[in-house]
């Protein structure tokens, strides 16, 4: 396989759950990238739409540093992961993907629910957050940016406005910077 990067160098990859509920049993699936120079770099987070639609989707087919293309050349489908040619943002900040809300992609709840509103959302996804900055206490403090498309029109000014919210009542400090969304859906307004 290629290297990553000119220097011949992968990103580190995290993979797994962060509870998004204090109360209940409520998980979050994320798949990060840590840069090269990540003390150095920001950290973004992206959120593919839907609603529902997993971030593996932007991860493995659009910015991630992975790429998965498929073949037929056979009369079977066969898939490779390669290098993503077109380069990544994971070659300038610490990538993580986030399926969410609960039932999303990999991230689930036991016993099942769903979450029915984005105030709910919002709070999980707060939660998330400040979990996430628990265990890498790293980046406390680091320029933050979040990133999706579609839905994420609606998810990420909430998001985004919640954990500014939260600067005020908490201790983890979350230093947003920007919050970019692609081909954005945003109606309704409510």
């Amino acid at each position: 396989m290629p290297s990553f990067n000119e220097n011949g160098v992968l990103p580190c990859m995290y993979t797994g759950f962060i509870k998004s509920s204090n109360t209940l049993n409520h998980n979050l699936f994320y798949w990060m990238y840590k840069t090269e120079d990540s003390a150095n770099q920001p950290v973004t987070i992206w959120l593919n739409g839907g609603p529902g639609s997993s971030s593996v989707f932007g991860n493995f087919l659009e910015n991630g540093p992975l790429k998965i293309t498929s073949s037929n050349s056979t009369g079977s489908i066969v898939y490779d992961v390669n290098n993503n040619i077109q380069g990544s943002w994971a070659n300038n900040s610490t990538m993580i993907y986030v399926d969410q809300p609960i039932g999303t992609g990999f991230s689930y709840s036991d016993p099942e629910e769903f979450l029915t509103n984005m105030d709910g959302a919002a709070a999980e996804f707060v939660t998330f957050m400040a979990n996430l900055y628990e265990m890498y206490p790293q980046f406390k403090g680091k320029p933050l940016y979040m990133t999706g498309e579609s839905y994420a029109g609606k998810y990420l000014p909430r998001y985004s406005n919640a954990l500014l919210d939260s600067n005020a009542a908490n201790a983890t400090q979350f230093n947003l910077m920007g919050t970019l969304v692609g081909d954005p859906y945003t109606a309704p307004l409510t």
